[in-house]
């Protein structure tokens, strides 16, 4: 008697209910459903037979939002149509990164779900224009920069150590070369930034987890609000969103076992290097993790070649990105002692302003999961004084109601999740990123570097939620 073959990654569980869905959700679903959830009801298609989508509507709402905010911004006095220029020059460019994620589903349309994000990072990079300090500085020691970069003269003082600050500084100063030195334009650059690193983040979680909710994935990567109002600016941010989503990206090609993986993985780390070290020495450390652990050999040479092989690369790049991060921080060394010594020092540089607010000391486990808490959720409602602050309470709210969702589904079965080396990956890294960060006394400061940790937050909720409606292939994460 022959039996049907179970197909691989995702399968319709017929023994479990389906959880009720948070309305972020569902809020941007198409008229279908994911494929993979399902059921055979057909539904109306329009040309090339695609289903209609109702992202299709919202995509040209969020282009239109921008060329609204260039028009306001022209009427009070703003130079921003260089603003519209850039944008559309990068939604061109855009194009073909939106043409192949349509052909990942029939049903969901996640091309115009991409172009409905990148007028929202337009939108954000006016508002973080008009708002931010430290962006307009890049902006004129870039413009500066710029004119000798038109000479050919790339051998300039940026006024600040390289790495960090003055990596910024010089990447303004290249992009002001080619948008003209104009200031808004080049906001809408480095927003495109933030989006590609993104959109890395989300092939990311296609490769490495091809099981998982992806549609719910892509709604929170692409349109979580601090993951598009923060980086859309000249800054470190934007920078580093995108060089952790090119090196996560390239640790899931390495473990579904693709060309490239670890070339791709250690550009990101290095990219991520200039600007943060510490941050990249973090990802290294995770990704040894994941990669050393991610699962059984079942061929003898070339896997066990290919395995030691690319953790020697791994550990060169965490002793690497681990020696940067000493320099950078002023380390002499990263021992328990002198960790807790650059923790007490960040404490003591970021307790300030009127958003400072008193940091977790994690001398024991027992404040670790408070510091989990003020890492990832605070500040709360009652410890907002300003609009900025209580979006990001508001925010942060809604992020634990998800995350409690989350957790009521995955301690009923613990041991599935750690059977998935990128989400072993994601735990490790938020592990040890609220560690590190728990010493951060300012909101502002913290809301910001957030920025780091919601996209492989929202790997472990995207997986959770397909767990909760489908039962997840042990093989889900070994693309053949």
């Amino acid at each position: 008697m022959k039996t049907r073959q179970r197909p691989r990654g995702l399968v319709p569980d017929t023994f479990e209910r389906r959880p009720v869905r948070p309305a972020f959700l569902t809020a941007f679903d198409s008229s279908s459903t994911d494929p993979a959830t399902s059921g055979p009801t057909e539904q109306p298609r329009g040309r090339h037979g695609r289903r209609r989508s109702g992202l299709s509507a919202l995509a040209i709402v969020g282009v239109f939002a921008f060329v609204a905010t260039v028009v306001y911004g022209e009427a009070r006095g703003r130079d921003t149509l260089g603003g519209l220029v850039a944008f559309t020059v990068v939604a061109l460019l855009t194009a073909p990164l939106a043409a192949r994620s349509r052909s990942l589903s029939p049903s969901y349309d996640y091309g115009s779900l991409m172009y409905l994000s990148l007028g929202l990072h337009g939108v954000a990079a006016y508002l973080r224009m008009i708002s931010g300090a430290d962006s307009r500085v890049y902006a004129a020691v870039g413009s500066d920069l710029a004119d000798s970069f038109r000479r050919l003269d790339f051998v300039v003082d940026v006024g600040r150590q390289l790495v960090g600050t003055g990596f910024i500084r010089y990447l303004s100063g290249l992009v002001q070369v080619v948008t003209a030195e104009d200031v808004f334009a080049t906001f809408v650059v480095f927003s495109w930034f933030a989006f590609l690193g993104s959109w890395f983040f989300f092939r990311a979680f296609t490769t490495a987890l091809p099981a998982g909710h992806l549609p719910s994935y892509a709604r929170f990567v692409f349109l979580w609000p601090s993951l598009v109002y923060w980086p859309s600016s000249i800054g470190k941010e934007s920078w580093m969103l995108l060089s952790l989503g090119v090196a996560t990206f390239g640790l899931a090609r390495a473990l579904a076992h693709r060309r490239w993986g670890l070339t791709i993985l250690a550009s990101g780390l290095a990219g991520a290097a200039m600007v943060r070290p510490h941050v990249a020495a973090l990802a290294a450390s995770a990704a040894g993790v994941a990669y050393v652990l991610r699962g059984p050999i079942t061929q003898a040479r070339p896997r066990l070649f290919g395995r030691v092989a690319g953790s020697l690369v791994l550990v060169a790049a965490g002793v690497a990105t681990s020696y940067a991060a000493a320099r950078f921080l002023g380390a002499d060394d990263f021992s328990p002692s002198g960790v807790k010594e650059l923790l007490e020092q960040t404490t003591e540089q970021t307790s300030q302003g009127g958003a400072a607010f008193r940091p977790v000391a994690v001398d024991t486990p027992v404040e670790y999961p408070w510091a989990v808490v003020t890492v990832v959720f605070r500040p709360f409602p009652t410890e907002a004084h300003n609009a900025e602050a209580m979006l990001s309470a508001f925010e942060g709210v809604a992020l634990m109601v998800l995350v409690a969702l989350a957790l009521r589904r995955v301690s009923a079965a613990p041991s599935t999740l750690f059977g998935e080396p990128f989400a072993l990956f994601a735990c490790a890294y938020l592990a040890v990123f609220t560690y590190v960060f728990s010493a951060v006394g300012n909101f502002g400061i913290l809301a910001r570097q957030r920025t780091m940790l919601l996209p492989l937050l929202f790997v472990l909720l995207a997986l959770e939620y397909a767990r909760g409606t489908v039962r997840l292939s042990p093989t889900s994460s070994r693309r053949r």
